[in-house]
C-alpha cells in the first residue's frame, strides 16, 4: 500500500500515537529536517520491538521523547563532519604518495595513459576478472581529465592546476592531474600501480602515519643500509582494504547517511571502530589523537543526553575507541 503524504501536523500526530512524546520544537525539526532522514534514519535503538510487532507498526519504549531520536541524528551528523575533516587529510596524503611512487618510475610525462606502465593481471589487487575493465576505465578517466580544456557537460569548472599545465604545456603529468582525482579514484589507481610502486606507497605512509615504522625508504634518504628490513606493517593487499572501507565511509559522509553503526569494505567487514583503526595506517599520530578525542568528546556529550543512545554506543562500540 502506498503511503500518503502527511502534512507537518500529521506527521506529529503520528508519532504521538506510536508512543514518542513530542513538544512545541518537534514541527520546526521536522520542517527542516524531513521525517524520513530524522525518524526513520535513527528510530531504531528507541523501539519496543515485542510491541512493534504485536502492533504491526511501530511503538517506541516508554518515556522516549522526539529530541531523543533527534538527539542521535545529531551525534551521527558531528560524527561525520569529524570523520570526513580527517578522510580529506587521508586523501591529500594518498594523491600525493600515489602521483610520487608512480612518477618516480615512469618519468615520461603521459606514461599514465599507457597499458604497459600498470600492474599485470595475476597480480591485480581486485581480481583478475576485474583487471581489463579497471585498467581501461581508469586510463580512460585520466585521459579525459588530461585532455578536457572546456568545462564539462555538467559545468564543472577546470582545476586551476590543471588548467594552467593545459595551457602552458604539452602534456599534463600525473603529479598535477592527480588532484582531479576522487577519492574513489585513487582507489583503482592505487591497486593498478606495479608491486614496486605499491611498496613504496605502502613504506611512505607507515613512515608518515601512526604505524610509527621507519622504513627501507627512510633509511635509503639517511644514507643507510638496511641489511635486513624489518617486517612491514602495510602491505599493498592490507591497504587496498583499508581502502574499501575508507573510501565507503568517505561517501557516507559525503551523502549524509547514517555512519555510526554501517558496515563498510568489501563484505561489510568493517564497523565503525574497525574503520577508525584502519585510520592509525593514514593519518600522523596527531591528527589521529583528534580523530579519536573528537569522538571520545561526541560520545561523552550525547551519552549524558539520554540513556538509550549510550546503551547504543555500547552496543557499536564507538564508546569504547
Amino acid at each position: 500500500m502506498e503511503k500518503r503524504f502527511l502534512t507537518i501536523a500529521e506527521q506529529v500526530e503520528l508519532l504521538a500515537a506510536r508512543g514518542l512524546r513530542c513538544d512545541a520544537q518537534t514541527p520546526r525539526i521536522l520542517l527542516r529536517e524531513g521525517y524520513y532522514a530524522v525518524v526513520n534514519g535513527y528510530k531504531r535503538p528507541f523501539l519496543d520491538q515485542g510491541a512493534t510487532r504485536a502492533a504491526k507498526d511501530d511503538r517506541y519504549l516508554e518515556g522516549t521523547s522526539f529530541s531523543d531520536v533527534y538527539a542521535l541524528f545529531r551525534f551521527d551528523r558531528s560524527l561525520r563532519a569529524l570523520t570526513f575533516r580527517h578522510l580529506m587529510l587521508v586523501e591529500a596524503t594518498l594523491r600525493s604518495l600515489i602521483s610520487y611512487a608512480f612518477c618516480e618510475r615512469h618519468p615520461r610525462p603521459e606514461a599514465y595513459l599507457d597499458e604497459s606502465s600498470y600492474t599485470c593481471r595475476r597480480a591485480y589487487l581486485r581480481g583478475e576478472d576485474a583487471f581489463e575493465g579497471d585498467l581501461r576505465w581508469m586510463i580512460d578517466t585520466l585521459a579525459h581529465h588530461a585532455r578536457t580544456r572546456e568545462r564539462d557537460p555538467r559545468g564543472d569548472r577546470r582545476d586551476v592546476r590543471v588548467a594552467h599545465f593545459q595551457d602552458n604545456h604539452d602534456t599534463v603529468p600525473l603529479w598535477v592531474l592527480v588532484d582531479e582525482l576522487t577519492f574513489g579514484n585513487l582507489k583503482y589507481l592505487f591497486a593498478l600501480l606495479r608491486r614496486e610502486e605499491q611498496l613504496t606507497v605502502c613504506d611512505n605512509l607507515a613512515e608518515l602515519s601512526s604505524c610509527r615504522y621507519e622504513g627501507p625508504a627512510a633509511a635509503e634518504r639517511l644514507g643507510e643500509k638496511r641489511v635486513s628490513p624489518p617486517q612491514r606493517p602495510l602491505t599493498p593487499r592490507r591497504v587496498a582494504r583499508d581502502l574499501e572501507a575508507i573510501v565507503d565511509v568517505r561517501n557516507v559522509c559525503a551523502h549524509g547517511e547514517r555512519l555510526y553503526d554501517g558496515r563498510f569494505g568489501l563484505e561489510d567487514e568493517a564497523d565503525f571502530a574497525a574503520f577508525v583503526s584502519m585510520m592509525s595506517h593514514f593519518l600522523e599520530t596527531g591528527d589521529l589523537a583528534h580523530l579519536q578525542g573528537g569522538i571520545e568528546s561526541l560520545v561523552t556529550e550525547y551519552s549524558q543526553a539520554s540513556p538509550a543512545i549510550a546503551r547504543e554506543l555500547e552496543r557499536t562500540g564507538i564508546a569504547g575507541i
